[in-house]
């Protein structure tokens, strides 16, 4: 399962203990939630612990949410044009 973040609080203390809450150093929590939202936090979160995070992440301030990556059209699903006439 991978989960989103699609806000985040800026305050240095709720990034800490998502940082400790996710098993990730600060720095690279920092990182990944740079940029135009939505952002990916953890591409890869055990499918059982998913619900639970994302919980605990919207109890610290966040809007975030979960969706297994294996449902998500590829580029094996999309039509590409080449050309229009």
């Amino acid at each position: 399962m991978l989960i989103a973040v699609a806000q985040a609080p800026r305050d240095p203390d709720v990034l800490k203990k998502a940082a400790a809450l996710t098993g990730m150093v600060l720095a690279d929590l920092s990182r990944r939630l740079m940029g135009v939202m939505p952002r990916v936090l953890l591409p890869a979160a055990p499918a059982e612990r998913a619900d639970e995070l994302v919980t605990r992440l919207e109890a610290l301030g966040f809007v975030a949410f979960a969706c297994d990556a294996g449902t998500v059209p590829c580029d094996d699903d999309r039509l590409l044009v080449r050309g229009m006439e």
